[in-house]
């Protein structure tokens, strides 16, 4: 029997790469063949054609982009195999270039994927509105898309279940009126934390009201963007909390915009209405790396410190350390300048090396006569150890009498120096 091929498919592998990339649009249909769902081009289980999203910028689209993801979830597949975790194959809700008007929560499943080729823009007009939310989340991938507007832009949610993977990249964050990305654990009112590992990559986050509530494990920035400013900050509040876990900076640009420029040009970090404003604030592990918290304006402090020391042995407890980064950590003209500042907590590690751009600072603050009078107790020097080394800073760095007891007398750097300012 004689058998008509069909004049495309027949051609050879590269003519049909080809033909996928110039109808670029068809190829990212909503087809199961595809393994992706067009948000611009739903169809109904019949194959017609539905109500899809427009992306024209006035159009709502909540209830297209909902059908997309409510479709997604009916063609998840998961699989539970003996004695292992389950693992969920699920479709990419895929959206071409435009921009896509929500007024309401997008409820995304388990295992979503979400992508954006051409850096598609979400925007939440209700500005107490979250926009994509993730609960009982597993395994979700979201890629390429910028969000606007709106409370969380990202919301990511689970019981506390071993073997969660979140990860975010190539996306932009802008002008959330509550943390753009947050976590919360709901296994219970006293365990909100997630066995979870969230990964922020080659992101961009500009002018968020924070940027980031990490209740997993572990979660990492990574290669991104922060640019903080006074006119969307609370006082006394941080860019980034830290309930448990480690938080990890891998190369981060921060940009703290905080100051103003007098008459005569000289720029100066504005005080009224941003006291104690910082980067970060830290129950659990922080660690930064070749990461900039930059001096626009002499900088803002690094990290408050709330966590409390390990009470039973091995009395491992919270750790900070940060090295071969840029610590503008607030200019001397300001009490509360400083890289960490001790907080009703100590960590049990303290390690600040090989940094650079410490102008007129401290390296720790201290607050509160509790941590002091701890920190000068012998419990103190079986539970707490310091090491500052190797930084660049002008002047000398200085360091509060009750932590030079605690830190390697073979680990004081020459920027190292005991008076307190």
């Amino acid at each position: 029997m004689r058998t008509t091929r069909n004049p495309v498919l027949s051609r050879s592998p590269v003519v049909v790469v080809l033909f996928c990339a110039f109808f670029h649009g068809v190829c990212h249909a909503n087809d199961p063949l595809s393994g992706m769902i067009n948000v611009k081009n739903l169809k109904a289980s019949d194959g017609s054609l539905t109500k899809s999203a427009t992306g024209d910028g006035q159009t709502d689209d909540t209830a297209a982009i909902q059908a997309a993801a409510d479709l997604a979830k009916k063609r998840t597949r998961v699989v539970k195999p003996d004695d292992g975790s389950a693992m969920g194959s699920s479709p990419v809700i895929y959206f071409p270039e435009g921009r896509y008007v929500i007024s309401d929560e997008i409820q995304l499943a388990s295992y979503a994927n979400v992508a954006s080729d051409s850096k598609a823009i979400i925007e939440q007009k209700s500005a107490n509105k979250r926009s994509f939310v993730f609960t009982n989340v597993f395994t979700i991938t979201v890629r390429g898309l910028r969000f606007l507007g709106g409370s969380n832009q990202i919301y990511l949610e689970n019981k506390n279940i071993d073997g969660t993977t979140l990860d975010i990249s190539d996306c932009e964050f802008q002008g959330s009126s509550d943390y753009a990305v947050m976590t919360q654990g709901t296994h219970s009112q006293t365990d909100q934390h997630m066995s979870a590992s969230l990964t922020i990559s080659r992101c961009k986050f500009i002018r968020p009201k924070k940027v980031l509530r990490n209740v997993c494990d572990y979660a990492i920035l990574r290669d991104t963007w922060v640019r903080i400013n006074k006119e969307n900050f609370d006082r006394d509040s941080a860019a980034f909390m830290n309930t448990s876990g480690t938080l990890m900076f891998d190369n981060m640009i921060g940009v703290p915009v905080f100051g103003t420029v007098n008459a005569q040009g000289a720029k100066t970090l504005e005080t009224q209405g941003v006291d104690q404003v910082r980067w970060v604030d830290n129950y659990g592990n922080f660690i930064a790396q070749k990461s900039r918290f930059g001096g626009e304006y002499g900088g803002i402090p690094i990290v408050h410190h709330f966590g409390q020391p390990g009470a039973a042995y091995p009395f491992m407890g919270q750790t900070i350390s940060i090295e071969n980064s840029q610590i503008c950590a607030g200019p001397n003209s300001r009490a509360d300048s400083a890289v960490v500042t001790l907080r009703g907590g100590v960590p049990q590690l303290i390690r600040i090396v090989g940094n650079y751009h410490l102008v007129n600072g401290k390296y720790v603050l201290i607050e509160g006569q509790e941590v002091a009078a701890f920190l000068r107790s012998a419990d103190a020097k079986k539970k707490v150890q310091v090491e500052i080394d190797s930084n660049m800073t002008f002047p000398t760095g200085v360091l509060p009498p009750e932590l030079d007891n605690l830190a390697d007398p073979r680990k004081k750097g020459a920027a190292f120096t005991t008076n307190n300012k």
